[in-house]
């Protein structure tokens, strides 16, 4: 015979804290305790409990929690107990690769880029920057495998394609977050770059073109950097755990143009076993509201490298046109791609309703428009932060906190997903007028009525 939960009557799974529970109502119990926040009353004091009451009305609930046995004191000496001890996992071994990858390359990096005695870093032009990027991306590619030894099961085409996707992110959000600087951007041989002389980026002395021109050119690139990763990063101010595991994250990206279905699949797989580890990570330092909060900053940061790299493409039409007859099948269908993209994620989420509108929310409020100002930035960025404390709130209810801040990811990750589909739509477009320029598909398309 099951055992009825004393507090809302559900199915119950064990005794808790010193009553017969389920693993919602203990979840709920535990986090009251622990968070010591106070249970603002809305009610009559009359509430029944049942499976939908006890979401509506915490502090209801709480009391039924001290009236039917469940003891505080048992919440905190657990609390104290896991924070002890220290939980070694095999998620974790991927960190320590990670960081002895790392290492090995900031070791390597000094030796390549060998200063002068007495030499000090200075602003780089376009010509540094493209010498530096060369040799660093190459050291990259040459020891990620210390990091992501899983990689190597891949076809070497589909490691190229992480490879190539990973070096060019990797470089641009490591210079964001060495120089902890929304102005700044510290290059990999110590050089910089400074938003406030943008335009000596494209001076040359040997060359006679309009440095001033060639910044109007690329100045949607400085916006979308600036906006969409330098002032969210400097303003992130990770530690290196955070860091290194932000960037597993983008390495593990399940969303690249030519990328096949079953890669993706397994990119989707690592990310959320990355996921779950930044998870705990933050959960052993933080109480489970700001862990929770510290996990959705984090994987925002992953939207904000897709409109930086977006801006990149766009902005390169020329280069994005010749990689599309290098790298592409020009009928290959996009369909499936889009579904693995964007729908593995969304399905792997199963929303309910209400975590939908907050998804919904979420995209509303974009914060890293290239064309938004200043004001509607700040603005946007407000309610973000308003949406995602209501989110977490809600998933609190029912959830642990490991539970919560992985639930927080998973819905956070589709976030990228949907621009990495509108980047594979964005693609198809541009092969379709590349398509177009045969007249016999113009009179196709018109007797199709296109």
């Amino acid at each position: 015979m099951q055992k009825k939960c004393t507090v809302c009557e559900e199915t119950a799974d064990a005794n808790h804290f010193g009553a017969m529970t389920c693993r919602a109502c203990a979840a709920f119990f535990r986090r009251k305790v622990a968070t010591r926040n106070r249970i603002i009353r809305r009610c009559d004091r009359k509430c029944v409990m049942n499976s939908t009451m006890r979401k509506l009305c915490a502090s209801c609930r709480f009391e039924r929690c001290l009236k039917v046995g469940m003891r505080e004191s048992e919440v905190l000496s657990k609390i104290y107990e896991q924070k002890k001890r220290k939980v070694e996992t095999d998620n974790a071994i991927s960190l320590k690769r990670i960081e002895t990858f790392y290492t090995h390359l900031e070791n390597v990096k000094k030796c390549e880029f060998l200063r002068k005695e007495n030499s000090f870093p200075k602003m780089a032009n376009y010509k540094v920057f493209n010498e530096a990027f060369k040799k660093y991306a190459d050291l990259i590619t040459e020891n990620i495998i210390l990091a992501f030894p899983e990689v190597q099961s891949l076809s070497d085409d589909q490691k190229n394609t992480l490879f190539k996707n990973f070096t060019t992110v990797f470089v641009i959000i490591e210079g964001c977050y060495k120089s902890k600087s929304e102005k700044i951007w510290i290059l990999p041989n110590g050089d910089y770059v400074d938003d406030d002389n943008a335009v000596d980026f494209y001076k040359d002395p040997e060359s006679k073109d309009d440095a001033q021109k060639l910044y109007e050119l690329n100045k949607a690139e400085w916006k979308s950097t600036s906006v969409n990763l330098r002032s969210r990063i400097a303003s992130a101010n990770m530690d290196r755990k955070e860091f290194l595991l932000l960037t597993a994250l983008v390495f593990w990206d399940g969303g690249l143009p030519e990328q096949s279905n079953d890669v993706t699949v397994y990119c989707q797989e690592m990310r959320q076993k990355v996921m779950k580890e930044l998870s705990k990570y933050e959960n052993m330092k933080h109480d489970s509201i700001n862990a929770s909060m510290r996990v959705a900053e984090i994987v925002l940061l992953l939207q904000g490298t897709q409109s930086v790299i977006e801006t990149l493409q766009k902005s390169s039409s020329l280069t994005y046109v010749y990689n599309f007859f290098e790298h592409y099948n020009l009928f290959q269908p996009y369909w499936d791609r889009i579904h693995i993209a964007f729908r593995g994620p969304l399905e792997d989420a199963n929303l309910n309703q209400i975590e939908f509108f907050y998804l919904f929310a979420l995209i509303f409020w974009d914060d890293g428009l290239v064309d938004q100002s200043e004001k509607m930035a700040e603005i946007c960025q407000k309610m973000r932060q308003k949406v995602i404390k209501e989110l977490i709130d809600y998933e609190n209810e029912d959830n642990s906190d490991a539970e919560t801040s992985i639930r927080i990811a998973k819905i956070f990750m589709i976030l990228p997903a949907i621009q990495s589909t509108l980047r594979i739509i964005d693609e198809s477009a541009k092969l379709n007028a590349i398509y177009d320029v045969y007249d016999h598909h113009k009179s196709v398309h018109q007797s199709l009525g296109l």
